[in-house]
């Protein structure tokens, strides 16, 4: 048998080192990129056209269109029926760009675009955004012309939107203060060493989401209104319910709601009533209680409930809303004399104060009678049925706090 001697089989393996050496790839080490406060220094160019951008942007914000309430609008025109609308890509659009101008401000992100030849894009979006915001304003302050498209448009009406030009206003005055921020981070010696997209950013977001929910569904502000009364409700059975317990047990509740001033006297307490004031305190709870509860009804259910006002068309939710918009005074008022004790003007007033309860659950009562349709039957029944167990439980209240009222 044949063998190979050693010097052989070595320079076999030697070939096959050699081979296996050959077919590898020789990659390079990576070049080391430029440290972030190298590329900070060498980039005050674009840093400066940067903060030249945004400079050229606040004023273009600041003076934009006046900020007026549709009250001074309505008065001003006249009171006209006068259309305002707004584009339907406005605010989605508006919010692309301070989405893109805030990426710009992440660490990484940051030293790419300094580093780029041609950041005229990046620096192009300061405009854009002074333009939409200024573009959002006369929208809401200025009537469009009858040449302007409804299907591209979205219906601003001040019943459905009371608080918009202010919010408008928020919003300006949120990306004013954003742009000063980065302002003062593209001015620093050194290079942010954190992400830029602060909390107030995250709310200037959430606000323009919460308006462009509200122009894609505007019954969300109608519910929105009647959950704020909701919760002037508890509060009002929360201030009551305080005046029930001995004066060291509970806070000094400030009856104007002005905390600039210390020394208001507070309501009563419970050593500071006599028998019959308790008595009315303890009555007038549970009919606040039931009166809220009709409130969150109308505003909030379980996910596999429907809303009272289930298919209620926007002009009903309309009248709806004007009629019962002086519900929270009403509310306030009469509460006010209860913990004053004035109880026999409050009785004497009380039918004024359930007018608003009476005219909801009867306004609800009449929709539900126009739901025909197989499929919502289930739904009519059972808001039937809550419609009738509310209005048992609203008389025993109305009973038991004002016996002798005839009902």
């Amino acid at each position: 048998m044949f063998t190979k001697s050693p010097q052989e089989i070595e320079q076999e393996l030697r070939a096959g080192r050699d081979l296996i050496a050959s077919l590898q790839i020789k990659s390079e080490p990576p070049a080391s990129p430029l440290q972030p406060s190298k590329v900070w220094k060498q980039s005050a160019a674009t840093r400066l056209a940067f903060i030249k951008a945004f400079k050229e942007a606040i004023p273009l914000i600041e003076n934009g269109p006046e900020g007026q309430a549709w009250q001074e609008l309505l008065l001003r025109l006249g009171g006209q029926a006068h259309d305002y609308r707004v584009e339907r890509s406005l605010v989605p659009r508006l919010r692309q760009h301070l989405v893109e101008i805030s990426d710009v401000f992440v660490p990484a992100r940051l030293q790419q675009v300094l580093s780029s030849e041609n950041p005229a894009s990046q620096v192009g979006l300061m405009k854009l955004v002074a333009t939409e915001i200024n573009q959002l304003k006369s929208s809401v302050t200025s009537p469009c012309s009858n040449q302007t498209s409804k299907i591209s448009t979205y219906a601003l009406d001040p019943y459905y939107f009371p608080d918009l030009p202010w919010e408008v206003d928020q919003i300006r005055d949120g990306i004013i203060e954003a742009f000063k921020e980065y302002i003062k981070t593209l001015k620093a010696k050194e290079p942010p060493s954190g992400d830029m997209r602060t909390p107030s950013l995250r709310e200037l977001l959430e606000s323009v989401d919460r308006m462009h929910g509200d122009f894609e569904d505007p019954r969300r502000v109608l519910k929105a209104k009647w959950k704020y009364v909701a919760r002037e409700i508890e509060i009002m059975h929360m201030t009551v319910g305080n005046c029930l317990k001995p004066r060291a047990a509970c806070k000094n509740t400030n009856p104007n709601g002005r905390v600039d001033e210390p020394m208001v006297h507070p309501w009563p307490s419970l050593e500071e009533m006599n028998k019959a004031d308790i008595q009315t305190f303890q009555a007038y709870i549970p009919l606040l209680k039931i009166c809220r509860l009709l409130l969150v009804k109308l505003c909030k259910t379980p996910a596999s409930d429907q809303l009272l006002i289930y298919k209620m068309s926007l002009a009903d939710l309309k009248e709806f809303y004007n009629k019962t918009e002086g519900l929270e005074e009403d509310l306030r008022k009469f509460t006010t004399m209860i913990l004053e004790r004035l109880t026999s003007r409050a009785i004497l007033q009380l039918d004024a104060f359930l007018v608003w309860f009476n005219y909801i659950i009867k306004t609800v009562e009449t929709h539900l009678a126009t739901l025909d349709s197989p499929a919502d039957r289930a739904h009519v029944r059972k808001s039937r049925e809550w419609c009738l167990m509310w209005k048992i439980q609203y008389q025993i209240a109305i009973r038991n706090f004002a016996p002798k009222r005839k009902q």
